[in-house]
């Protein structure tokens, strides 16, 4: 049997890397992330802190991944800044 015709099966726990409230990321997703938004200190505490955020307020298209991506992406840009103004500030002009 080919790999194209195995019978699809369950995801194991062992497939995701973080299984909230409201979503699941599967450990390639998590990867793509980290390789992605390598400035997010921590991929784990912003996913917590995404999932409790849409466990309120739940996006209206009921489409996470997306907003869980620009989260990701708010978090990378703002490590970005950061990293750029503290370069600035070391900055001395004779």
């Amino acid at each position: 049997m080919s790999p194209l015709e195995e019978p699809a099966r369950a995801a194991s726990p062992q497939d995701y890397f973080f299984r909230g409230k409201v979503f699941r990321v599967s450990v390639h997703d998590a990867q793509r992330w980290k390789e992605v938004y390598n400035l997010v200190p921590d991929l784990r505490a912003e996913l917590e802190a995404a999932d409790a955020y849409y466990a309120d307020n739940p996006p209206k298209n009921g489409k996470w991944y997306f907003a869980v991506s620009n989260w990701l992406k708010r978090v990378h840009v703002a490590a970005q800044q950061k990293q750029e103004d503290e370069r600035r500030a070391k900055r001395t002009w004779n």
